[in-house]
C-alpha cells in the first residue's frame, strides 16, 4: 500500500472524494438553501470556497491518496473561513469559540470503511499539525465526533490519542477539541 498526501490545489480539486466534494456545512448556506441546489452546484459552490480559501490563505486542506487513488480529505484555515462557527451554540445559547491563535480543522474524513481503521486518518492528521506549525499557528481546534468514527469532523478517540484535549464540552456530541504546538 503506497500513502502519498498533499495539498489541495486547482489541480486537484477533482480528486475530493465524496461526499466532501459537495459538502458545504461550515460555509454559511442556509440547509433550505442547498438543498435546492443540485450535486454539481454544490461541487462548484465547494470549490469556488476553496480556491478562494488557496489564494487568501495560502492553504485549504489536503488530500491522502492510497496507490494513487483519493481515499482522504481535510480541509482548515484560519476560523474566519468557516461561517457556520457564527452559529454554535449550546443549549443554553452560549457560543462555542474556536479560538484566534489556532488553524481551525473543519474536516478530517476517510469516507469509506474498507480503508479505515489503518492509521490514515492519523497520518492525515499529523500532516495537519506540521503544517499548522510550519505557519506559525499556536494550536489546532476542531470539533470531534463523541459518539461515532462515522463523521467527517473526525472521531474524539483519534484527536485524543494525539495530544488533543476537550477545551469546551458545551456540545454533548462535539466537544472542541485543541492540540497546543509551542
Amino acid at each position: 500500500m503506497r500513502v502519498t498526501i498533499e495539498e489541495v490545489s486547482p489541480a486537484n480539486l477533482g480528486d475530493i472524494p465524496p461526499p466532501c466534494d459537495s459538502c458545504l456545512y461550515w460555509h454559511g448556506s442556509t440547509p433550505s438553501r442547498l438543498e435546492a441546489l443540485s450535486h454539481e452546484e454544490r461541487v462548484q459552490m465547494k470549490r469556488r470556497w476553496l480556491e478562494h480559501t488557496l489564494q487568501t490563505q495560502g492553504m485549504a486542506g489536503k488530500l491522502l491518496y492510497v496507490d494513487n487513488r483519493p481515499v482522504g480529505f481535510t480541509h482548515y484555515g484560519p476560523r474566519e473561513r468557516f461561517e457556520a462557527l457564527e452559529d454554535y451554540k449550546t443549549e443554553d445559547g452560549r457560543k462555542v469559540e474556536v479560538s484566534g491563535d489556532a488553524l481551525f480543522l473543519g474536516c478530517l474524513y476517510i469516507p469509506l470503511q474498507e480503508h479505515r481503521g489503518k492509521g490514515l486518518g492519523r497520518m492525515l492528521l499529523r500532516e495537519i499539525i506540521r503544517d499548522a506549525q510550519h505557519r506559525g499557528y499556536a494550536a489546532v481546534e476542531t470539533f470531534a465526533r463523541r459518539d461515532s468514527p462515522n463523521n467527517p469532523s473526525g472521531p474524539l478517540p483519534l484527536f485524543l490519542s494525539e495530544d488533543f484535549r476537550a477545551v469546551d464540552e458545551g456540545l454533548p456530541t462535539y466537544p472542541l477539541v485543541r492540540k497546543d504546538l509551542g
